[in-house]
């Protein structure tokens, strides 16, 4: 399943493109109840159960536009490792949680340039699942709600 995320370089679409890209399609629905097994309740020998393979969101989307003047980078720095391990793990995590601006996040598939609107309208009617991030694409997420209607 392909989904489209907003801005996935903002702390909102980095975050949910991260949770989507590591989301099993369908894990959220209800199991399924299982056929009944064969009369005496023994299986015939050489049937294998087989498993359905799990599939991962696709995410694709688009990073912040460009802001008209010159920002500070906002990389994290190195991280120092200090010998306790609980500490260092939360560390690495909280540093892997921290959009970097500009930069596509390694889960995300695919960057559609917010300016090519015929490349973007594209990716969007062939996602199954859009996200867009109001507070900074509002005029974005208008004109792809309008260009998804006709």
């Amino acid at each position: 399943m392909r989904c489209f995320v907003s801005n996935v370089d903002s702390p909102v679409g980095y975050n949910f493109s991260r949770a989507l890209a590591a989301t099993i399609v369908g894990s959220r629905k209800e199991p399924e109840p299982e056929e009944e097994e064969a009369a005496g309740g023994e299986e015939e020998e050489g049937k294998v159960k087989e498993e359905k393979v799990k599939e991962r969101y696709r995410v694709i989307g688009t990073l912040c536009p460009e802001l008209g003047y010159p920002v500070a980078p906002s990389n994290p720095g190195v991280m120092v490792e200090t010998g306790d391990k609980k500490r260092d793990q939360a560390r690495r995590e909280a540093i892997e949680k921290f959009a970097i601006r500009g930069e596509k996040p390694t889960w995300v598939q695919d960057i559609v340039k917010n300016d090519d609107k015929e490349e973007l309208k594209k990716a969007l009617l062939e996602s199954d699942v859009i996200i867009y991030d109001l507070n900074q694409s509002l005029d974005e997420a208008s004109w792809a709600i309008e260009s998804k209607l006709h």
